[in-house]
């Protein structure tokens, strides 16, 4: 694909095909964009940015960052494995990585001539090796001939870029507390650098709150894209987290493993069909056999795991709608809003008319919003999203509300309808996408309200404070099983 690997801006598959056909003479039949879109999976430095666009990892990534533990060998010798990188490394083209801390300077493979302390420390490795597997091989092995084979071979690996350790002695300006239990690196990838930029972080210079949402974002998108009867690759889904999500790799979030160690909708797999790197895992839904798994015959024992599972979600499921009505009665509270009464825009009914009469449609209303969005500077994938929810909330209306089915005379109780049922039931509404909806319906009906077109806009901040709700909803009916015993008693409390 050297067509895709030579451009340097986002594309769509439609284009490529194009471009294919015009500059190689690849004739066109019905599976010809099904061939590229293949091709492409096999590209290593190009990611999918979803609907069919793609993008070099380079332009993808700007600005997005990952996180890697340092363990008390790592924190010893001031080094860690390329692998730990992984899959970032591979798919920027092993850029350069230098250090913010001080002055800026590069962070490269070991040098030989200055690492003997980890050169002993691969050597003492080998050696113990040895002395296991070919005891009567190991007193040969001297002290000399070890070393020297060592560097040799890390010379090797240094002058063809592909040394196993990264020096981060450069990181080292800034003194590591002696107090600190844990210690990060964080690697930010910045374009115009061509540059990962590394800095150490301590306990107490992390924002674990956002690490936490950051971490919930992560494992919505991994949930949503794991298939039913199968297991993925988790570096292959977190490139596309990455790539897709704008709630993914900004702080950033714990490292994918921990992740998925963490969320009760994911687990591990152990199938020998992957071929894998070092770090990469195969992860499948929770609630679901893999293929490979339901012809293996431990089943009593996976039958045992699921229903510890499925009690889990039931409880959960539980204690839903008694945390919806409390968080309901504390954001009404604190906007100043009727418990018992619906909220809405306080249109009288000569201003219905008036916005009937100006605003026939909502296409008026959104197109404005989109230019407005441009003023304020916002990044074009975030206007878009602002802009998709808005046409997402007008199709609903369109169809769904009779008699009004306009966006300057919706209420709380089309919104209440639309977030905890429509979105969630028909529309698939994901988890990260709830938070980010009503933060968008909140931000234009704001708009409308500086605009004078409506008098208050706090039936849409409502929902905005209540998208712990809506997001967890929508986890829930995603994690429920249709094979649930009681899926039908379940459902219904979820939602009814």
């Amino acid at each position: 694909m050297e067509l895709a690997i030579g451009l340097d801006r986002k594309f769509t598959l439609k284009e490529l095909v194009k471009r294919a056909t015009d500059d190689v003479g690849l004739r066109v039949t019905r599976n010809t964009p099904r061939t590229v879109a293949d091709a492409l999976a096999r590209v290593p430095t190009v990611v999918p940015l979803g609907n069919g666009a793609y993008a070099p990892a380079r332009i993808a990534f700007d600005g997005k960052a990952f996180r890697v533990h340092l363990d008390e060998r790592s924190l010893e010798t001031k080094a860690i494995s390329v692998s730990r990188l992984a899959p970032f490394y591979s798919v920027l083209g092993q850029p350069a990585i230098v250090s913010n801390a001080g002055a800026l300077r590069p962070v490269t493979p070991v040098d030989v001539d200055r690492s003997d302390g980890l050169l002993d420390l691969v050597a003492d490795q080998v050696r113990r090796h040895f002395a296991v597997t070919f005891p009567d091989l190991a007193e040969f092995v001297t002290e000399e001939l070890l070393l020297k084979s060592v560097k040799s071979v890390q010379r090797d690996r240094v002058q063809r870029g592909l040394s196993g350790l990264i020096d981060l002695s450069a990181l080292f300006i800034v003194t590591v507390n002696p107090g600190w239990e844990t210690v990060d690196v964080v690697f930010r990838w910045h374009r115009r650098r061509e540059a990962l930029v590394a800095s150490l972080e301590g306990p107490g210079e992390r924002d674990e709150l956002e690490i936490q949402r950051e971490d919930k974002a992560l494992g919505d998108f991994l949930s949503k894209k794991l298939p039913r009867q199968n297991s993925l690759l988790i570096h292959e889904l977190l490139l596309q987290a990455y790539a897709q999500s704008d709630e993914v790799g900004m702080i950033p979030g714990s490292p994918a493993a921990e992740v998925v160690a963490a969320d009760a909708r994911i687990r591990t797999v152990n199938e020998g069909t992957h071929r894998r790197v070092e770090g990469d895992l195969a992860i499948a839904r929770a609630e679901f056999r893999t293929l490979e798994e339901r012809n293996d015959p431990a089943w009593q024992e996976y039958s045992e795991w699921i229903d510890g599972y499925r009690d889990h979600v039931e409880s959960r499921i539980k204690t839903h709608r008694v945390k919806c009505d409390e968080a309901w009665r504390r954001v009404c509270d604190r906007l100043g809003l009727s418990r018992s009464d619906f909220a809405g825009p306080g249109l009288s009914p000569k201003e219905v008319e008036a916005v009937r009469r100006y605003f026939p449609t909502s296409e008026g209303l959104i197109g404005e919003w989109k230019h407005a969005l441009a003023d304020r500077g916002l990044s074009e994938k975030v206007t878009q999203r602002k802009v998709g929810h808005l046409k997402t909330l007008a199709h609903y209306l369109e169809h769904n509300e009779e008699g009004e089915g306009h966006l300057l005379l919706v209420d709380e109780g089309v919104l209440n309808a639309f977030f905890f049922w429509d979105y969630i039931r028909r529309w698939g509404g994901s988890p990260s996408g709830a938070r980010t909806f009503p933060l968008d319906v909140r931000d234009f009906y704001r708009f409308q309200e500086e605009k004078g077109r409506i008098k208050d806009s706090r039936f849409a901040q409502l929902f905005h404070g209540l998208r712990e709700c809506i997001a967890e909803r929508a986890e829930l009916y995603d994690m429920l099983d249709p094979d649930h015993p009681k899926w039908e008693e379940l459902y219904e409390e979820l939602f009814l």
